[in-house]
């Protein structure tokens, strides 16, 4: 279904203060896919419904939504809605509660094509999708002035911090109150309960004649409309906002943590003494003003210049600014802090000042004590970097290889940073490859490689770190090696020449060692030894309970199956009770035809008693590795008590659980009780006669319970409010919506908090 949808009639949005709204109109578009069902056939998701949406001369596209019907649990069985734009790639996903989120719309898509797909899982359900217009990008308009002195003196920009609200305006992340998603902006930018409002970082550059183009909705952030506090267009010195803003639905991630940094505001503005601030924006290009290209309009631009006054809630300053930058941090250049939001221009050629509202405005003030909407906690991910000092580069295109060494938690790589050659703000596309044991020998051969991440990249110029989020994170197991290959579509590679010394870097976690380079991706002559310039940033690993890892595997209990049966028990602290998450079993397999049988018992008399659940079976693959298997409904572990980690196989080949030679007795919170074994009782659990002097290789992952856990919202009752606030915290991928702490908000976490929610207190 292809739908050409011609407009009959433009529309333009009034212009106040230093706002620049897009230029645009709404097309009404006819897409209705009617009550859709799964065909039934096969056991995975399938396309039910497809559309192109296509408008001439469009800049891009934004779709609007009069019904999106989805049947099934968001996030585990949930259908969901793919949008692709065809200029450029760039895919959004959109489930039943995302579509909320975001006002009944869609992100921003460049071209003037996307492509709808409605995807249904089987036996969930009827869905219907009903577009109801699509606004359609056009050409850029006049700018309101406010250059200082005659030249526009701005400069590109890439503060990860600062992003662009669809108002028109600019909004900046702030270190305030352990949020991960607060932001400020001017009032008169967004008003009290306004939907529909959305936040884009990393926005590139237009187009040649100063269009619009938009980051890929991996860095697009809809706008929480009941968190809005404003008090609308009050005049210069009055004239505040803040808000939160949802999560990205493709990555998860709150802006704090993708970006990486937030503003430090100051206590207050300091007294006007032509002190040096900065002014940083999404200003549009002034054609009365050509010192900067059409390019520049409405993507980051910065420029410094003196605080001039200021009075009680006001200041005034001489950064170049223009349309568009209304709601920009103004930074004192000494600190690094935000001392103001800028509002108002003023600069013209011969004199005057730009203004804005001083952080210390009782009215943000005011609000910021007292914020609103859904506030995620801020988490940031932990980073091992490398250096930033090229000698050398590579060919648009090539790729730079690396090992690393996982130590004794799993890694999950959100974001890499990267060091490119290319112009600045240029657009590129990065792939991450992984191959087992080390990247050296197998620079060339692309089968020895698999793809395991893949992102959008806007350069920030040689030497500077640039930030790619990943469109979906990918793991590297504990006490693993593995090769890196980061390849670039668009831009090219600046590294170092290794000499000996500036090879290797570590952490906690993980340990780095450099490496290599090619001019063609997997091709090509190998140039090294070459140091990659970037950071790999994670998801901090979480601390076991209880745990031995890493064994050095020089032991084991063999062939865990036909009646041989393993247990390693564990006694809990005094206090808290935990709730159980994960259990981490380093086991061999000399084949696949395997069906691993872990499960955790309580304890009667030294010897397992009764089961507690089963654990769910992760994939398995032949050789040794660190398996982590996950529970099939909650588990609690209660303060004092002991419990057993019983591990049994059913299936034709072998499976063994390794341990350690010399013998390493578990450690942590918890205590080791025990290791058990017996040659013929499995599946039953070996008793307490059976004691074995292995120390299998293992590690129990578990946090604290809460006096109640499911009573999200602390009023000690178990009710409807606590559901939908825990549908929220999955929906925003909060941190407390990870029941079983593996680091993943997923179905296994709402069928835990379903059981948790069926126990009450």
């Amino acid at each position: 279904m292809r739908l050409a949808l011609i407009a009959c009639a433009g529309f333009t949005a009034s212009v106040s203060a230093q706002m620049d709204p897009l230029p645009s109109h709404f097309v009404p578009a006819a897409v209705d896919s009617g009550v859709v069902t799964h065909s039934g056939l096969g056991g995975g998701p399938e396309v039910v419904f497809s559309a192109e949406v296509f408008v001439p001369d469009a800049l891009w596209l934004r779709l609007y939504f009069d019904e999106a019907e989805l049947a099934g649990v968001p996030g585990i069985d949930g259908s969901y809605l793919k949008i692709h734009s065809l200029e450029d790639g760039a895919v959004q996903r959109l489930d039943g509660v995302h579509v909320q989120n975001w006002s009944m719309s869609s992100a921003y898509f460049n071209g003037e094509t996307v492509y709808i797909e409605l995807w249904a899982y089987p036996e969930t359900g009827p869905n219907r999708l009903v577009v109801r217009e699509a606004e359609a990008g056009e050409q850029d308009g006049p700018a309101i002035r406010s250059i200082c002195d005659g030249q526009d003196d701005r400069d590109l920009a890439h503060d990860p911090r600062v992003g662009r609200i669809s108002s028109g305006c600019t909004a900046w992340l702030i270190d305030h109150g352990g949020s991960a998603n607060r932001m400020l902006t001017a009032g008169h930018c967004i008003a009290n309960n306004a939907t529909g409002r959305v936040i884009s970082f990393n926005v590139p550059l237009s187009t040649s004649s100063g269009g619009f183009r938009a980051p890929p909705p991996e860095y697009q952030y809809p706008v929480q409309p009941d968190s809005i506090q404003s008090n609308g267009s009050g005049g210069v010195g009055n004239d505040v906002a803040t808000f939160q803003v949802h999560v990205n639905s493709n990555t998860g991630l709150a802006p704090r943590v993708a970006q990486g940094a937030a503003f430090e505001l100051a206590a207050a503005a300091p007294p006007a003494n032509n002190q040096e601030v900065r002014v940083t924006g999404f200003g549009v290009r002034d054609a009365n003003f050509p010192q900067i290209p059409q390019e520049w309009s409405r993507t980051q631009k910065t420029h410094t210049g003196p605080l001039t006054s200021r009075g009680a809630t006001w200041l005034r300053y001489r950064p170049d600014t223009t349309g568009g930058n209304s709601g920009s941090p103004v930074i004192l250049e000494s600190t690094g802090q935000a001392i103001a939001i800028h509002t108002h221009g003023g600069c013209n050629a011969t004199g005057g000042a730009n203004a804005g509202s001083a952080i210390e405005h009782p009215t943000l003030q005011g609000y910021l004590a007292d914020p609103q909407g859904f506030s995620v906690p801020y988490v940031a991910l932990d980073c091992l970097q490398t250096i930033f000092a090229s000698d050398n580069g590579g060919d648009t295109g090539g790729a730079v290889y690396f090992d690393v060494q996982i130590a004794s938690a799993p890694v999950f790589v959100r974001a890499i940073e990267l060091n490119t050659g290319s112009e600045r703000s240029t657009e590129f596309g990065v792939s991450v490859y992984r191959t087992d044991g080390s990247a050296e020998g197998r620079q060339t051969d692309p089968s020895e490689w698999t793809l395991v991440g893949q992102g959008w990249g806007l350069a920030t110029g040689q030497d500077n770190p640039t930030r790619v989020v990943l469109d979906t994170p990918f793991a590297l197991d504990a006490n693993s090696s593995y090769g890196l290959a980061i390849v670039l579509d668009g831009a090219s590679h600046r590294y170092t020449i290794g000499d000996g010394t500036n090879e290797q870097y570590s952490n906690n976690d993980l340990a780095l060692t450099a490496g290599w380079a090619t001019n063609g991706a997997f091709s090509g002559s190998v140039f090294g030894p070459r140091v990659f310039n970037g950071t790999l940033c994670y998801e901090p690993p979480p601390d076991w309970i209880i745990g031995n890892m890493p064994g050095n595997d020089a032991g084991r209990s063999s062939n865990l199956r036909a009646g041989r049966i393993k247990a390693m028990g564990f006694t809990m602290p005094a206090g808290d009770d935990y709730e159980f998450e994960d259990a981490e079993i380093r086991l061999e397999f000399d084949g696949t035809n395997n069906t691993p049988f872990v499960r955790i018992f309580d304890d009667a008399s030294g010897a397992p008693g009764q089961s507690l659940g089963t654990l769910e079976n992760p994939a398995i693959s032949a050789g040794i590795n660190t398996h982590i298997f996950t529970p099939q409904s909650p588990i609690l572990l209660e303060a004092g008590e002991t419990y057993w980690l019983v591990v049994y196989s059913n299936g034709n080949d072998a499976m063994h659980w390794t341990a350690s030679n010399p013998a390493q007795i578990p450690t942590g919170l918890a205590t080791h009780a025990g290791s058990l074994w017996s040659g013929s009782t499995g599946p039953n659990p070996p008793g307490a006669s059976d004691t074995s002097a292995f120390m299998n290789s293992y590690a129990i992952y578990a946090s604290p319970v809460p006096g109640c856990p499911a009573d999200l919202n602390g009023d000690g009752v178990v009710d409807a409010d606590d559901f939908f606030l825990y549908l929220q915290l999955f929906a925003d991928a909060d941190p407390r919506a990870d029941i079983n702490g593996d680091g993943v908000i997923d179905a296994d976490d709402f069928f835990d908090y379903l059981g948790l929610f069926a126990q009450g207190c």
